[in-house]
């Protein structure tokens, strides 16, 4: 196994070396990951038929050297990601600057409301957990720091499942290829990118309940259990269906004369704890915030808006059509993409089961992110499954290593470093120097990460049409959500009918004037 690890290390090596050399589609570790996998799978053939010999220890256990520069490689991988998404202007602020928006409203007194979809955004998601952010945020007001909290966030669980898996018993090869595994694979790497989101902290808070768990640990459990809750309003259906399978497991020893260090009263306790939570976020903050934006529901209800448009005409309409409602479950492409390269294990564990099970039919009746497992939206039942791999010790070792080692080939999102335009860099510090803020900008979503501050009034891009202010956006930022040829197209209409009030590099201010507005049509 040493001569893996030894590769793995050289792997986790190239983020950095791209960042330093500017970046680009060469360091990009995809291709790199496949080689590592192949040649892995060569050599080993090769010494079990004795053409290559265990030379200083290639096929020894690792040594702690090797396990401690994987764990340092793979956080400076983590880093250098984030980093150059941010400095590569991929971060766009449809979502990012939602969060950002809304620690920087706190700070200003204005708890709740953020300027980019201008709303009170806890009348759509309860995010609790932002409170823990807030101080550090307020010391460091500054993008940089989500994207690097983002980053530390996501990489923890890695060393986590570490430590989960020599409590059920496996050696530290196996050990340290389970966090190989959740570093490398899809379902990790595609939310990171530069992104933030509050459900980033569900697998950290997830496998501290499990590592409790295993412990036999009650209070850690609670206070866990109390910040997974925190993260999101639908953590109550993980922590109740959890809790629903430690009771049955209870009942089940007591029945068999087993005995248990686990009192009944947990599971018992953390169910009441979240129809707590789940009354205070249902009851009293969504329909607040809700009635303070003027709104009557929730943007995500769209994912199943094929069902209705409230979340009771969704139920109505999922019972009255079961076939239906069976064929979609069947055709969504998450539950595949994730449980059978798994071999469907994870879901043998009664824990896993219970909590994974509603989401899996929430979004397997779905349609987009939530249904394709993309973004953020699989974190946790990811979480949940790797955890469920390794409990279920029933399964041959070698049958748990090539799981291990193929599962991140399955999703195709790989770490990588995005081409960095440092003269765009200093153009865009210059802008920010010279603006007014006396002044509204109405900034497009794609610089909004990168101009919006405390001291900035700004406004979505499209309010343009509602409101004076200055509309700028850029060329070389993310162009999300439109493309970037209908950014280039309004560049060159606005070009030819001289609607361009001052453009350094490739950021350009609009003309304030009706006809010039009017070219802003998305």
């Amino acid at each position: 196994m040493n001569f893996l690890f030894i590769a793995f290390n050289i792997m986790f090596c190239i983020p950095l070396i791209g960042l330093l050399s500017g970046g680009g589609k060469l360091f990009e570790l995809r291709n790199y990951h496949y080689a590592v996998i192949g040649l892995s799978i060569i050599i080993y053939f090769l010494f079990k038929i004795n053409i290559i010999k265990n030379k200083k220890n290639f096929f020894s256990e690792p040594s702690k050297r090797v396990y401690f520069s994987l764990i340092i490689l793979s956080f400076v991988s983590y880093i250098c990601d984030s980093l150059s998404r941010y400095y590569g202007f991929k971060i766009s602020g449809i979502d990012f600057s939602i969060f950002e928006g809304l620690l920087q409203n706190a700070i200003n007194g204005h708890w709740g409301y953020e300027d980019i979809t201008q709303i009170y955004h806890f009348g759509i998601h309860q995010n609790w957990v932002l409170f823990l952010v807030l101080p550090f945020y307020y010391i460091i007001p500054h993008p940089l720091l989500l994207v690097i909290l983002s980053s530390i966030i996501l990489w923890i669980p890695g060393i986590q499942i570490i430590k989960i898996a020599k409590q059920l018993g496996y050696e530290s090869s196996i050990a340290y290829l389970s966090s190989i595994c959740w570093w490398t694979c899809g379902f990790t790497v595609q939310a990171l990118h530069g992104n933030f989101y509050p459900e980033f902290f569900y697998p950290l808070f997830l496998f501290a309940i499990l590592t409790s768990y295993l412990d036999k640990k009650n209070i850690p459990l609670i206070i866990y259990a109390f910040l997974f809750l925190s993260v999101k309003e639908d953590a109550i259906i993980y922590i109740i269906g959890f809790s629903i399978a430690i009771a049955f497991k209870i009942i089940i020893n007591k029945v068999k004369n087993n005995q248990t260090e686990i009192s009944f009263y947990m599971p018992l306790f953390l169910i009441l704890l979240s129809i707590f939570f789940g009354f205070i976020n249902f009851g009293i903050v969504k329909p607040y915030f809700l009635r303070l934006s003027n709104i009557q529901e929730v943007g995500y209800i769209g994912w199943w808006r094929q069902w209705g448009s409230s979340p009771f005409e969704i139920l109505i309409n999922l019972i009255n059509n079961p076939i239906i409602f069976a064929k979609n479950l069947f055709y969504s492409s998450g539950w595949k993409i994730l449980y059978i390269p798994m071999l469907f294990i994870p879901l043998f564990n009664l824990e896993v089961l219970f909590a994974s099970l509603p989401i899996i039919v929430l979004y397997g009746v779905s349609q987009g992110n939530p249904s394709e497992y993309s973004l953020y939206y699989p974190l946790a039942i990811w979480a949940f499954a790797l955890y469920g791999l390794l409990k279920n010790q029933v399964v041959p070792k070698k049958i748990l290593i090539i799981i291990l080692l193929l599962l991140p080939l399955w999703k195709p999102s790989w770490l990588g470093i995005e081409k960095i335009n440092w003269d765009e860099w200093k153009i865009l510090n210059n802008y920010k120097i010279t603006m007014d803020s006396s002044k509204n900008y109405c900034i497009h979503e794609g610089l909004f990460p990168y101009l919006v501050n405390l001291e900035i009034k700004a406004f979505p891009f499209l309010d343009a049409h509602k409101i004076s202010c200055i509309p700028v956006f850029s060329i070389h930022s993310s162009s999300f959500p439109n493309s970037q040829k209908e950014l280039y197209n309004l560049y060159i209409s606005l070009k030819k009918d001289a609607c361009i009030e001052n453009q350094i590099g490739g950021i350009i201010e609009i003309k304030n004037s009706n006809i010039c507005l009017n070219a802003i049509k998305f």
